[in-house]
């Protein structure tokens, strides 16, 4: 069995092109990013502690929180709460 490797285009470390090493990418022709996941892991930590990553952060939240998802979400979560509460003798 081959096992095919990838260098990363950031730190140049040889690694095997596995999706343990890379994110997946869709536009790629191996379907694999081209950085691994440490050097993107990295990148994203640095960008996010930014203001303009905080910004992009609070803006990505505050859409996803006008969504049907968040609401079923928050919903389901709400009703786990209660359930999860002691239960109050009459």
């Amino acid at each position: 069995m081959v096992m095919t490797t990838q260098k990363c285009t950031k730190c140049k470390n040889e690694l095997p092109a596995t999706l343990e090493h890379f994110s997946p990418e869709k536009r790629k022709a191996n379907g694999l990013n081209s950085w691994c996941r440490s050097c993107r892991n990295n990148k994203v930590k640095v960008h996010h502690k930014t203001e303009n990553g905080q910004q992009q952060v609070l803006n990505a939240n505050r859409k996803y929180q006008k969504t049907e998802k968040f609401k079923v979400a928050r919903k389901r979560s709400e009703d786990k709460k209660k359930d999860l509460s002691p239960k109050q003798e009459a």
